[in-house]
């Protein structure tokens, strides 16, 4: 588990929908009102260098002759004499600190989520039709923004340090702090537990360096969708680990296509341990039935197999638990049937992914499920289909950044029997990911295998790490616009 996580969180845009002096018009999108409204958060690895790098710049292009005339660097303008701030930062300062950010792309990870405002009016306006005494409240969106936020199971620490820039309205500030501890509310609902210790503050990002970095984050997504401009995005894009819109629905908000199989590997505990104790019980029924043939070195193999068939077949195999053969053998059946012709744990898949991602509209998550002679581990091999081709060493270094126990295993024959088998993972922390690579149906085709002790982690866990890997690089194209692009 990490010690420690710093987040630094500040937005872009306004939550402004109506027009106070004209009644209950729609402003959004009109001249001083943006479209969108973003909540963004900064993690930083090692907030005290970040601060120091980013002043260290600023010094140095404050004292560069390059730009004594330009304006905004006068201290009587409190622009770049008092810290970077993307939106007025003229172009050659803007580069400098775009250079500065993407140096440190170990050391960063940007989350934001985005709110189409007219949207959100439109929304509004029915919710004054059925409810004439019905007001928008503006705390009402920075609630559900943060919610949104700090509900995901993006990494886990003792301690969680949030930086929130402050706002001129002290209410606005609260309103964050509130919805910081309903978004925890949230998270021991769908996971059963809460995180580590939070403490929150509110600053400057003259006080709060690192603040200054999330406003050029913040930016680039704003740019983004306000102007369906990507090269910024395209510079800081290994960086983002997850851009949430709201109202695309969950594939397309969340860079997700909408295309995976899972093919899982399911180990006998889950099923129970009583069903562990019949797998074993079949196991010792085997090798009792191969004890002979075994010890015979004249024996040949097809007598040893047929040893097996018959201690299968046999009436007085242990199969109680199971109802069938399970031992030199796999159940291609888990659970009872549902519509479709899946199974109950092939629908716990699409809805367990689901829930743990928070998807409204849900993606559709299918594949088949079957139960193999692993005690312990369970075990699934994913096929995802990317927005665009992505190389397979940024796809890696992604999915390797997921939290402390993801474990990246070296593609090779001996690495994968060594270190991707039940046997290897059982009784350990560590999630095992490998064979991860493009298909020959092209290179947005990326398949992967996943081993995870399913009594230490619980079912879904093996299956979570591989899904916010589809958050953070299944496609550019998060607003149509960008769709299209891609």
């Amino acid at each position: 588990m990490g010690d420690r996580i710093d987040s630094f969180v500040d937005e872009a845009g306004d939550p402004t929908l109506f027009d106070r002096r004209h009644g209950s018009g729609v402003i959004v999108s009109k001249e001083g009102c943006s479209k969108f409204f973003i909540i963004g958060k900064l993690e930083v690895g090692d907030p005290a260098r970040l601060s120091a790098e980013l002043t260290k710049l600023r010094f140095a292009l404050l004292a560069d002759p390059y730009f004594a005339g330009v304006p905004s660097f006068k201290p009587g303008r409190k622009r770049m004499a008092l810290g970077f701030h993307a939106k007025d930062d003229v172009p050659e300062v803007r580069y400098a600190v775009f250079k500065l950010l993407a140096e440190r792309k170990d050391d960063l990870r940007f989350h934001a989520v985005v709110a189409d405002k007219t949207v959100t009016a439109a929304q509004e306006i029915e919710k004054r039709r059925l409810d004439p005494k019905a007001r928008y409240q503006k705390n009402s969106l920075y609630d559900d923004l943060i919610r949104q936020l700090y509900r995901k199971f993006h990494r886990i620490a003792d301690e969680y340090h949030v930086c929130i820039a402050r706002r001129e309205k002290h209410a606005r500030n609260r309103a964050v702090r509130e919805a910081l501890e309903h978004a925890e509310n949230d998270f021991e609902r769908s996971f059963g537990f809460r995180r580590g210790a939070w403490r929150g503050e509110v600053s400057d990002p003259r006080a709060a360096v690192c603040l200054q970095a999330t406003d050029y984050f913040l930016w680039t997504v704003y740019r983004f969708y306000e102007r369906h401009e990507a090269h910024f995005m395209d510079v800081l894009w290994p960086q983002i680990g997850e851009i949430h819109d709201l109202y695309l629905g969950g594939g397309t908000g969340t860079f997700f296509r909408g295309e995976m199989t899972s093919m899982t590997y399911q180990a006998a505990s889950g099923a129970g341990a009583a069903h562990m104790r019949e797998l074993a019980a079949q196991m010792a029924a085997v090798g009792e039935a191969v004890r002979a043939p075994l010890a015979d070195p004249a024996s040949s193999a097809l007598a040893v197999d047929r040893s097996v068939r018959d201690a299968l077949a046999d009436d007085a195999f242990p199969r109680d638990r199971f109802g069938a053969p399970f031992a030199a053998s796999l159940l291609p059946w888990i659970d009872r049937p549902l519509d479709g012709g899946r199974s109950r744990e092939e629908g716990k898949a699409f809805e367990e992914g689901n829930n743990i991602l928070g998807n409204e509209p849900p993606l559709p998550i299918d594949g088949a499920c079957v139960r193999v002679g692993s005690m312990r581990c369970h075990a699934q091999a994913c096929t995802i289909k990317l927005r665009e081709d992505r190389p397979i060493d940024e796809i890696e270094a992604l999915i390797d950044g997921v939290h402390d126990w993801m474990r990246v295993v070296e593609n090779t024959p001996e690495a994968t029997l060594a270190e991707l088998t039940p046997a290897a993972v059982s009784g350990r922390l560590e999630v095992a990911v490998r064979r991860i690579r493009k298909l020959r149906m092209g290179g947005k085709y990326l398949t992967a295998f996943t081993v995870g002790d399913r009594i230490l982690w619980g079912a879904a866990e093996p299956l979570r790490p591989m899904l916010g890997l589809l958050r953070s690089c299944c496609g550019e194209a998060a607003h149509p616009a960008r769709a299209e692009a891609a």
